[in-house]
């Protein structure tokens, strides 16, 4: 009876730290051109991406145990579903923002993505980490923090969608990276359309809130009412066990 109350109370700050997990894109972000991440192509400067092709960017990191595994493989599904080639269509990279990932955990990346896409696709699809990653994704919007406890992050999972001289044009979440919405995605940015608004993002244990364009822990939901519970329950257990007999 104790133990949901004392869970409840030690993340009563858990709305506050989750505002900083969003994608709030200012008009007009611009993917920063000079920047340097590592690939498992070799260093990659960020201006090198724009040209005749929309871009695609996936933030994620190798280890989480929850989401981005699962969006790796889903947009790298979504491009097959659409008909998309990465490299010819637009391009694609899945870009880390933890600064513990490297070459090895990329790789790990790189065989989940080619399970999912095949091994011809995969070899156009860039996986970059390190360098000036962090900035990038500040650059276009993407805020994410990190949980010393747990030692993850939380973050939304989303893709960024560029126009090909680097404009954000969208951010799609999840229920967004389809063939038919990618597609629609692509053909936007290529035509330099700002959409600007993410679709639908989801976070495990997170969820997007549209009236406040910020992401709120869905268990603090779940645990105000097992805290209201829990106080009822000690009420009843004092005035059953205490009262004057």
């Amino acid at each position: 009876m104790i133990a949901p109350l004392a869970l409840a109370l030690a993340l009563a700050a858990a709305p506050e730290r989750a505002s900083a997990v969003s994608v709030e894109p200012e008009t007009g972000a611009q993917l920063p051109e000079a920047a340097r991440v590592e690939t498992l192509d070799g260093p990659l400067v960020l201006g090198d991406l724009q040209g005749e092709r929309p871009i695609a960017i996936a933030p994620v990191y190798f280890t989480c145990p929850t989401v981005c595994g699962l969006t790796e493989v889903q947009l790298a599904r979504a491009f097959h579903e659409a008909g998309l080639s990465p490299g010819e269509d637009a391009q694609l990279l899945f870009l880390s923002f933890d600064p513990r990932d490297g070459a090895e955990t990329a790789e790990a990346a790189r065989e989940r993505i080619a399970a999912a896409s095949g091994s011809e696709a995969s070899a156009a699809i860039r996986i970059g980490w390190g360098g000036e990653a962090e900035a990038v994704l500040d650059a276009l919007g993407y805020q994410r923090f990190f949980d010393p406890q747990a030692a993850e992050f939380a973050h939304p999972a989303a893709l960024a969608v560029l126009t090909p001289d680097g404009r954000v044009s969208r951010w799609l979440g999840p229920e967004g990276l389809t063939g038919d919405q990618l597609r629609r995605a692509i053909v936007e940015a290529s035509n330099g359309g700002m959409g600007g608004v993410i679709e639908r993002a989801l976070l495990l244990c997170w969820r997007f809130d549209p009236t406040t364009g910020k992401y709120t822990p869905r268990v603090v939901l779940i645990l105000q009412v097992l805290g209201a519970l829990t106080v009822i329950a000690l009420a009843g257990f004092i005035l059953t066990h205490l009262r004057p007999r």
